[in-house]
This record gives structure tokens, C-alpha cells and sequence, in this order.
């Protein structure tokens, strides 16, 4: 996801509840970026959203009007959500990468190293937080998905319930932070004036990735 102007966004609270068992408030981004609306920063993918109505709608496939839902666990959600199996890519980071670069023209170097991939149910907040701010500017208070271009690192939020209440797979999202990474490392693109063009091809090959290689059997990097 991109940042445009993070102070300029006005965040209200619109009302509480629970999904899946887990306390959540609800959030509408009065002043939604473009690309993936309703986003707040660059390289994140909130855990789901909402048009006004309250249907739930993938990213970057409603409009206008949508909420964001950011999780506020309890210690007893926390632990419940632990013991669930965590999503793992089908394919691995290799192949992925392989059929993104494909897809965006690009040839890749031996002499760019790979990004690591750091998944949030084994990986502490705290180094999201760490290896994030200086990116964003600020310390996000729940795990996102990210490509933070100092560090060449990806975070992945990695719970399965997600992924099949979205009906999207975490391979989609992590071609879609490998975008990012061909941007920043072999395109030499900036995101300083918001991005919306960058981000916009992000979720293009990311929907590309989804059609060919989850929705139907595919090869990767075939």
C-alpha cells in the first residue's frame, strides 16, 4: 500500500464489535488514499474492509465509502488465534518473485538480494514496529502487510481465517509486496509524492497472481 499525506487523514470512530470472536472497532478513513481506497499507509493491507452498507469487499474492488477494521485482541483472542494453523504461501518466495518480475517485464539480478519474509504469528510486534516507523513514521498498533525498503524485509499477516473470509490467498499478498520490492530495488521508483500510480500496479499484478495461480491450477514462474 502507499502513504500520501498520513496528517492529512481523519480517522473516526464509527462503531465497535466483534469479528470471528475478536473485539474490533471500526474506522473510516474520511480522507481515503487512491489505489487500494481506504488505506492509510504505504505497504499496508488492512485485515479486511467494508463498504458504508456493511457488505465485506476486497481491497481496491469498492470505490468509495469503506471502513477500516483494525483488530484489538484480548489477551484470551490473542492466545485462541495463536493455536490456529497460520497460512504459508503455496509457492515459495522464489517462485513468486519469478512470475511478478515476469508479469512487470523485469529480469532479475543474482546481485539483488532477495527480500526476508518475517510472518506475524512468529514474529514479535515490536519489530514491525522497529523496522516500520522510520518508513511511516509513526508505530502501527496491529500487524500489517509491508515492504519496508531500508531493511529489504516483508511482514505477513498470516492468519488462514483471514485469507478465506477475504477469499484471497497470502501468496497474493506477497506478490503484491514483491511489487513494491521491483519497484524500490530495480525501478528505482519513489513513493515521496504518494505513489497512487505505483500502488495502483501493485494490485494490478497482485490480482493477475490471484486469477492465474490460486484461482486455477498454475506453475509458478511458468
Amino acid at each position: 500500500m502507499m502513504k500520501k499525506h498520513l496528517a492529512g487523514l481523519r480517522i473516526a470512530i464509527l462503531s465497535a464489535g466483534v469479528i470471528a470472536s475478536v473485539p474490533v472497532l471500526t474506522l473510516h478513513a474520511a480522507d481515503p488514499l487512491g489505489g487500494e481506497p481506504g488505506l492509510a499507509v504505504l505497504g499496508a493491507q488492512p485485515f479486511s474492509t467494508r463498504a458504508e452498507g456493511g457488505e465485506q469487499a476486497d481491497f481496491g474492488e469498492t470505490a468509495s465509502g469503506l471502513s477500516i477494521q483494525i483488530g484489538r485482541t484480548f489477551a484470551a483472542a490473542r492466545e485462541a488465534r495463536e493455536k490456529r494453523e497460520p497460512a504459508r504461501p503455496r509457492y515459495d518466495t522464489a517462485c513468486i518473485l519469478s512470475a511478478v518480475a515476469s508479469q512487470m517485464g523485469v529480469t532479475l539480478r543474482g546481485d539483488v538480494p532477495v527480500p526476508q519474509v518475517f510472518y506475524g504469528s512468529n514474529t514479535p510486534l515490536k519489530q514491525l514496529q522497529d523496522a516500520v516507523e522510520p518508513q511511516w513514521g509513526f508505530r502501527p498498533d496491529v500487524f500489517a502487510n509491508v515492504y519496508v525498503f531500508a531493511r529489504n524485509e516483508i511482514y505477513l499477516w498470516d492468519d488462514a481465517a483471514y485469507y478465506v473470509r477475504m477469499k484471497r490467498s497470502i501468496d497474493d499478498s506477497l506478490a503484491h509486496e514483491l511489487v513494491h520490492f521491483i519497484q524500490v530495488k530495480y525501478q528505482n521508483a519513489s513513493f515521496a509524492g504518494g505513489g497512487e500510480d505505483l500502488e495502483s500496479q501493485a494490485v494490478h499484478v497482485q490480482t493477475w497472481f490471484r486469477e492465474n495461480y490460486i484461482q486455477q491450477p498454475g506453475v509458478c514462474a511458468r
